[in-house]
Order: C-alpha cells, then structure tokens, then sequence
C-alpha cells in the first residue's frame, strides 16, 4: 500500500514536489535541531488523487493519520481525544511546493470536546481553554462546513461567555450543545468527535487546492493547477495561554527594503491567526522591551542558521507559550522589487549563492516594477495627506477609492484605475488585490494578509490606518470624522504609510541604483549578449547597459526636425513623376536635412554604435505618409529602385558623420528579397564611405542561401514583420495581436510570445551560418518573455528594446543564460 503519511522527521526536505514547502521547511529545522512542535505530512499524492476520485480519501489514508496522530501522542505526551491529562491539540495547515500566501485553508487548535475541556482548561486557565474551542469551532464552521463563523460567534456568545467565566462538566455541554444546535439548524452534518472532525479538516485543505481564490493567484503567477497541496498537521502550543506567551512572524532581512536586519512583528497572548488576518494589531519585534530583546535575539540566532541552510531571505512563524519560544514555519519570505534586488546581491556579496542563482531570484516583473513611474516629490510636496498608516509594500499607486473586492473587480476591467480600501483583506479580497493599483487597510500590521499579499503582487500597501472607518456596505469612509464617498481620488506610497487626496502626477526613477545596475551587469556578463537602445534613449543611455543604438528608422528622425517628413514626401513624388528632376528638387532637398536629423542623433548617442534604417517605400507607414502612394512609379517600390533616393540619403548622412567623428555608423536598407539587393547597396554605401547591413523580414530572402557567411554585414531581423509574413496576418492584426490571442480567435498560435515554426527554422539556418556577420534580432512587437530564452538558446546575442523594456530584457537574457542551450555560437 501507498504511504501517504510521513513524519517531518523523515522526511526528504529538497522534496517540496511530494511534502511542500511547509513540511520540508518542519524537516529542515528538525534536522537543525531547533525548537519545532511534532508533526506529520500528508503528500501532495494523495491530494492529486483526492481530487480526482471526486473527494475520496485514497485507500489507507485515514489508518495512516490514526497511526501517525499516535506518532503525535508519543512525541508531546498528550493524548488526542480521550485518555487523561492535557490532550493533544493540532492544527492542519496546507503546504504546497511554491508559497501561496492566505489562499489556503488552516483549522486551529482542533482536538477538544466536552469531554476533555475540563482537562485542558486545567493547564492554560478556564478563560483560555474556552476562548481556544471557540476558535475551532469558527475556523471549522468556516473552512469545513462553509457556515458564516460571525453568525456562529454571535449565537453562542453567551453560553461561551458562561463557559469562561465557570469552565465545568454542565457549562462544556450546554456551550457544544449551542454550538452543534446552532450549526445543525444551518443544514450540516456537525461531528463532535475530535478524530472525525480531523479528517473532515484534511478534506477542506485538499478542497481549498481548488477554491476560487488559489486558481485566480495561481493563474495570475504561472502556477501549475497539478502540482496539489501537502496537508501539515503539527502539534499545538498555544500563544494566548497567559502573560509570557504571545505569536509573531519573523522575517531575516527586511522584507520591504531587504535590510539584513530581523524585521517582524509579536502579538502578545494571541494566536499566529490574528497576526496574519489582521484582526489585531502586533508590536515591532525591535521595541525596547526586555522581553522582545531576549525573544529578538533568539529569533536572529534561529534565522541566521536557517539563512545558511537556504541560502535565501527567509519568514519564520513562531509561538511563545509560557516562556518557550517555538518554530513553526518557515519559508522564503516574500518580499518587494526593490528588496528582491538588494537580498539577490548582498547574498552573492556574502558568497551565499552563486551568480545564476541571484539573476534567477530576481522576476522581470519586479525590474519592470521598480522602473515604473513614481510620484514626483514637487507633487507630493504640495499634497494633502489624509492619513498614515504602516507602510507595508512600498510603491506609489493612485486611483479612485473602492470598498468592495468585487466593485474594484470589476471597475478595473472598464480601464479605472482603483485603490482598495478595506478594514482589512481575507483571500476573498484577491480579486479586488488583483485589480487594483494600490491597497489601504485600517487594520493590522506589516505581517498581516494584505501587507503579505501585497508584497507577493509587489503592489503599494498601507495597513493598520487606524483613523480609517470603512463601511463597504454604504459606499462610504471617513478619516477622523470627515466621510468620503466611495470613488474618491486617492493616491498611496506603500513606503512610507501616506495616504494622499487626489491623483498625484507620476515619473521613471533613476533606476541605476540600490543595486539593480550592479544585478544586471551580473546578468550581462553571463549572457555575453548586447542590448541596443532606441535613438530616443541615446541621451539617458548612460549606465544602462546599451551597445548601440538601432536600428532607428531614418523616418523617424525625420519626423523629429520641423517639415522634414513633408520635404521627403514631395521629392518622392516629384522623382516619381520626373525620373531627370533637378538637383534642386532632390537631392538639394533631402542632404541637408538627414545631415541635421542624423548629426543630432549621432551627437547624443554618447559614443554608441548607430544602425540607421533607411526608409522602406513599400511600408504601411510609407503608404499613410505618401498621399499619391497608389500612383508611385512602381521601380521606387523595389529596395534599389529610387537609387537617387538612395545616394541622397547616404550623403547626408555620411556628412553628418565627417561633422561628428562618429566612427560605428552603419546604414540598413530594408525589405530585400535576396542576397544580390545586399550587394549591391553596399557598393552605394561605400561609395559614400559607410558600412553597410540589411533588415531582413522576408521569409524569401532569409530562406536564400547566398545570405550566408556575409562578412562584415550588419544583418537586423525584424521579428515584427517575419512573423507577420509566416502567419499570413495583415499588418493591422499583428498590432492588437495579443487581444486576439487572449479571446481563442486564433487557435494555439500566439504571435509574438512564440516562435513560428518557420521563423524558428529560418532564423535557426541564419545564426548557424552566419559567418562574419553581424547578426541581431529587432524584437518591436514581440513578447521578450516569450521569444527571447527561445532565441537566446539558438545562439543570438544581439536583441533591441524599448526604452522601458532595456533593465528587464538584460535581466532576462542574463536568466536565459542559466538554461540548456540548443547551440552556442558565441
């Protein structure tokens, strides 16, 4: 028979695919010998299997948990159930191989009845013993049986109270009575027996694998739907049993600025529950108190092993009780963008990890995050704050202010920017967290859901804003007595804890520093590969890690110089009509201006290499610039036919570099169809003494093999345009592909984020046989996530980006570099 059922003793802990994370996390601090209650772990096998015999524990199961409940018995010298003296109380968490923070299921302090309340009231007091069934009960009436626990507390508050205050034998049965009686008349099947309720308990965890809330946070980060979840049951100890015992969650190094400093927060007499719902507010584990000094070193000595162990930043879960500290949990804490850069490079300072393995715990999203916009402080200079509260995951986010998850749901999706604002977030706030731009509670602390969650979304969050009063059902807050309406503009920074009125202007960040640059030249000198910047950004190209500027459209820089464009589209059309127009009409027309656009170009590219494209007559955009396009004398559609074109252009610019110095000037003549049409343009090209290189987008001319070993060529391929043509698409389609994509319109293709099979194949010929050549692929329009590993992998090296996009495709090509590779061509 299958075992199902392991001790987290025995357990192989670099196994999180079987045990998850939280009982490979229990196995490591067993093994480190460090203070962890006794528990077991049910693998992720028998959740997959679960789920598809349609709920069904799988054969064997229950007879495993009994033994191993009697594992538990042994371990704590408690008994489950029955027996005598303190009974064995646990709790059933989840734990799936990748942390999915508040979307799972947890039951607490599971094991009493009215026949063994006396005896663990006996050793945690009356008032505690009963406070603890209270708790199970709602977590049960919640997770399990789907009942309103609010409803139940309110129904049976007095005989709990009774319960407190004169905990005997009559006062446990009337209070289970309420309790049974209560959740009876809701329609569910209530057992009162500890064992069965441990298994109704291992079934809501397996079910919560696919609640609503776990499939939209496993959608939104790529988290496979067949990895299932362990299911941890763990002895309790009990955090609300008096004056010396208390919760907290730890974190070894900040997790907003990713500070090596413990950072965390301590519930005195609650439970671990309280502290991450929120529904209480923690004191800073770095108060002055005696007390939190002793609890703080012991935490910072326990991380410090733990951080060797995993050779990350990581959260720790603990819980005093009378005096002994315990380790719960632990795992890779989450942590902001800007924190994920710092810990990723001052553990590789510290030679923790190697250099693949702090490009890999960086995400592109996370770069792209920390070179968005932020609030310009002459803005923030002149704001009013409303209010302040725990800055919990900095950020700066605006949007109108919304009190419901679904209202921000689905305001969102019409284009409106939001800012959820809440008491305080449970994971049915998901959707609501998903969809804004920035979140703001009134209660909790910085280990609480929404401050958590936030951080793992890498969204701007305030917690605990206590003068908040939020009423979601009447569309209405006010902030120290002053209402607000839902829908009221507001702006947040999720560093500081500041909460604006109105919409506050934003701008892009210097971003060279707090160690991104040093991360990504990490990145570069792994993948050797070289990123060219747009012309627009030559001027900030400084410290940004580019190689060259290109290819930039002549056309472009045209439109840049006031009439140019208007000047270039008339000579065209005079050359159309009168192949023998005067000099005046032509070429004294274009030289001086590309002279001027291509100087200012090359003056500002701060020494980079410039690949200039020279314009294409058969283009869409030829077509919307020339008004008698469709009466073009047809030799000018062909990419040497306007030869006098041609020459114009390259004496312009070739004056542009004798006026500048540029030395790594390089022309681009783009749509050829073969090899010849290259040949032939670079004799132009040096006659006017400049190098020459082609843009390639026809599938033809890629497909030739004369194209091959071209020495000296710069060859471009424009990815946009070779995608197009092996699809068929018309031009139009390409641009708003994505859109296509994401509705089914058009099947398993996704242009763009995947490689055609034929652009895959031609673009492979090209870099196997390139020879001599400058080879490098023009991504505008493509998805550098999805094609770029691809590309990389098949031996290219030379890529563009936008302006926006340059820190997070180095970050990318520095991870692609860590993966197989096809062929390397250097």
């Amino acid at each position: 028979m299958e075992r199902w059922v392991h001790d987290v003793a025995h357990i192989d802990p670099n196994d999180t695919a079987r045990f998850g994370g939280k009982g490979a996390g229990l196995a490591r601090m067993t093994a480190l010998r460090l203070p962890v209650p006794p528990a077991f772990v049910i693998d992720t096998n028998a959740c997959r299997l679960f789920g598809q015999t349609g709920g069904r524990f799988p054969d064997g199961l229950g007879e495993q948990v009994s033994a191993a409940i009697s594992g538990l018995e042994r371990a704590s010298g408690r008994p489950f159930g029955g027996g005598s003296g303190q009974p064995l109380l646990v709790s059933v968490r989840s734990g799936a191989k990748v942390s999915m923070p508040g979307m799972m299921d947890t039951v607490l302090n599971l094991g009493l009845d009215r026949n063994n309340i006396g005896r663990f009231a006996a050793a945690v007091s009356a008032p505690v013993a009963a406070d603890c069934w209270m708790r199970f009960w709602a977590m049960y009436a919640d997770i399990v049986l789907d009942v309103d626990p609010d409803l139940l507390k309110v129904a049976v508050a007095a005989e709990c109270a009774d319960a407190a205050n004169a905990l005997n034998p009559e006062s446990a049965m009337v209070f289970e009575n309420a309790v049974l009686k209560f959740l009876g008349n809701e329609g569910v099947v209530v057992p009162a027996n500890p064992r069965t309720q441990l298994d109704g308990s291992i079934a809501a965890v397996f079910r919560s694998w696919n609640s609503r809330r776990a499939k939209t946070y496993r959608a939104h980060h790529g988290i496979p739907d067949d990895l299932g979840t362990a299911v941890v049951v763990q002895a309790m100890v009990f955090g609300n049993s008096g004056p010396d015992s208390g919760s907290g969650v730890a974190f070894t190094r900040d997790p907003k600025t990713g500070e090596a400093n413990l950072y965390g927060e301590y519930l005195p007499q609650g439970q671990g529950e309280e502290v991450v719902a929120g529904t209480r507010t923690p004191v800073d584990l770095a108060h002055p108190n005696p007390e939190l000094v002793v609890l703080r070193t012991s935490l910072t000595s326990y991380g410090k092993s733990l951080e060797r162990e995993y050779s990350d930043a990581l959260d720790i879960e603990f819980t005093v009780e009378t005096g002994k500290l315990y380790l719960l949990q632990v795992r890779p804490a989450k942590r902001t963008a800007a924190a994920a850069v710092r810990i990723a490079t001052e553990l590789l300072a510290e030679g923790a990890i190697d250099e693949e393995t702090a490009v890999d715990r960086v995400t592109v999203e996370q770069v792209r995050r920390l070179v968005s916009p932020q609030f310009s402080a002459a803005a923030v200079s002149r704001a009013r704050v409303l209010t302040t509260g725990i800055g919990a995951s900095p950020g700066h986010g605006s949007g109108v202010a919304v009190l419901d998850a679904d209202r921000a749901a689905a305001l969102a999706a019409e284009g409106t920017d939001v800012v959820l604002v809440r008491p305080t977030t449970s994971p049915q706030d998901l959707r609501g967290m998903l969809a804004a731009t920035a979140v703001v509670t009134a209660r909790g602390g910085a280990t609480s859901h929404a401050a958590v969650v936030s951080r793992a979304l890498d969204k701007p969050c305030v917690v605990g804003a206590a003068q908040i009063d939020v009423r979601p059902a009447e569309m209405f807050f006010s902030i120290d007595g002053v209402g607000y309406a839902e829908g009221t503009e507001l702006s947040v920074d999720g560093g500081t804890g500041q909460v604006y009125a109105g919409i506050l202007p934003r701008s892009v960040p210097d971003s060279t520093g707090g160690g991104l640059e040093h991360l990504l030249s990490v990145a570069d000198r792994r993948s050797g590969a070289g990123v060219w910047l747009p012309a627009a950004a030559a001027g900030a190209s400084a410290g940004r890690g580019g190689a060259g500027i290109g290819p930039v459209g002549l056309t472009d820089l045209l439109g840049q110089h006031p009439g140019a464009v208007g000047r270039t589209v008339a000579a065209i059309e005079v050359l159309s009509h009168d192949p023998n127009a005067p000099a005046a009409r032509i070429e004294d027309v274009l030289v001086p201006d590309v002279q001027v656009v291509v100087r200012t170009v090359l003056e500002n590219s701060g020494g980079l290499p410039l690949d200039l494209r020279l314009p294409v007559l058969t283009s869409p955009r030829a077509r919307r610039l020339i008004h008698e396009w469709a009466s073009l004398a047809p030799h000018l559609l062909l990419p040497l036919g306007p030869k006098r074109l041609l020459s114009a252009w390259l004496d312009g610019i070739a004056t542009a570099v004798r006026d500048t110095g540029h030395g790594a000037t390089t022309v681009l003549l783009g749509g050829v169809t073969n090899a010849a049409e290259i040949d032939a343009f670079a004799e132009l090209a040096i006659a006017a003494g400049l190098r020459s290189g082609a843009v390639l987008g026809n599938p033809a001319a890629l497909f030739e093999s004369r194209l091959k070993s071209r020495p000296n060529a710069a060859l471009w391929v424009d990815l946009h345009e070779l995608t197009r043509a092996a699809h068929g698409y018309p031009e139009e389609l390409l641009f708003t592909i994505s859109e296509f994509t994401a509705t089914g319109a058009l099947g398993d293709a996704a242009p763009g984020s995947v490689l055609h099979p034929l652009v895959r194949h031609l673009l492979g010929e090209l870099i196997s046989t390139r020879g001599g050549a400058r080879v490098g692929v023009d991504l505008a329009g493509a998805s550098p996530g999805g094609v770029v590993p691809d590309l990389y992998r098949m031996g290219f090296r030379t890529f563009t980006a936008t302006s926006a996009g340059v820190e997070e495709l180095r970050l990318l090509l520095g991870q692609a570099a860590g993966a197989p590779k096809e062929a390397d061509h250097g």
